[in-house]
């Protein structure tokens, strides 16, 4: 039978105790959050990694709001219908991949997984770099390939990790029945190691998006001199969305070290902390105070998570506002 100490006569009490039988003194206790609200800590920790993916994505649809700033660079004469056609077919394919991203997102922060919705690879997707536009034309048509090709790629490959990612019930790792089983610790253990090995693989697919994305549009744009201001404004973009990026992923590191420092810390107290209900009972101060510090560096990663997700909704909408201006040339 497990046992906890009294702090103040030192009395061993059965686990689960309220007070102290020989003095009366209330056993120490830290109670857990209300169950869905730390169901929703759990499931923070595992949106990181898509949101980091989700930045794959928004690296890949940036053009789209590039294109949105450079449209004063669009003159009276490009105007012609065939401008107007390409830029609404960019337009078209955009909207569709940033509305599917934003509902994906969506289902993220309600903890929704979709089955048998998972979208599939572009056909014939080509790495080929495409020929210098020599028109505004050429640039939409070119850039619409670009869009299309990459989007449905990145698309496809979040949702397979996504759905590894749902596999591993992250939401079970810091349940509290967990933190006071050793099996239960163990598990967590290692779904935070695999966790973190699809955290660097989406890390990693993100930097070969960017890199293709800069060959396609360097290749597309760099034949025109006129294109300089769009090259210009495509690099200020870029390092805008590499600086979210690299908050991304060094904010999700960050939310998995803490998590594996909270099951160090059970590990390390097993048969000092029980359970009681929903509620954890400690055997000391420093055992309690420590857990709650723990608990706040978590929370600290999980509250700068939410503001990554905020200011990536926010370049999706003004992505969504540049195909509006495409639609309006």
């Amino acid at each position: 039978m497990t046992v906890n100490a009294c702090e103040n006569c030192k009395t061993e009490t059965a686990a689960g105790a309220r007070n102290c039988p020989a003095c009366g003194a209330p056993m120490l206790a830290n109670f857990m959050p209300d169950p869905r609200r730390a169901a929703a800590r759990a499931r923070n920790s595992g949106d990181h990694t898509w949101r980091n993916v989700a930045i794959s994505a928004v690296i890949v649809l940036g053009c789209l709001t590039l294109l949105g700033r450079c449209s004063s660079l669009l003159s009276e004469i490009d105007r012609r219908a065939d401008v107007r056609q390409e830029a609404d077919a960019l337009a078209k394919t955009g909207r569709e991949l940033l509305l599917a991203e934003k509902a994906r997102l969506d289902d993220i922060e309600a903890g929704r997984t979709r089955v048998g919705s998972q979208p599939q690879p572009a056909a014939n997707s080509d790495t080929a770099l495409p020929a210098p536009a020599t028109n505004t034309a050429e640039l939409l048509r070119g850039m619409n390939r670009i869009v299309s090709d990459m989007g449905q790629r990145s698309a496809h490959t979040r949702a397979q990790l996504q759905a590894e990612v749902a596999t591993l019930k992250l939401d079970a790792v810091l349940a509290p029945q967990n933190l006071v089983d050793a099996q239960g610790i163990a598990s967590g253990q290692s779904t935070m190691r695999r966790y973190l090995t699809l955290v660097e693989a989406s890390n990693a697919i993100a930097r070969a998006d960017t890199a293709e994305l800069d060959r396609r549009v360097y290749a597309l744009a760099g034949g025109v001199a006129r294109n300089a201001q769009f090259i210009a404004g495509y690099e200020q973009s870029k390092r805008q969305r590499v600086t979210l990026d690299d908050e991304q992923i060094a904010n999700q590191r960050r939310a998995v070290a803490a998590t594996q420092a909270l099951l160090a810390f059970a590990h390390a107290r097993l048969g000092r902390i029980s359970l009681d209900g929903k509620e954890l009972l400690f055997r000391s101060q420093s055992d309690l105070d420590t857990y709650r510090r723990l608990l706040a560096d978590f929370d600290r990663e999980a509250a700068q998570e939410e503001e990554i997700s905020r200011r990536q909704r926010k370049m999706i909408d003004d992505a969504l506002a540049s195909t509006d201006k495409l639609k309006a040339m």
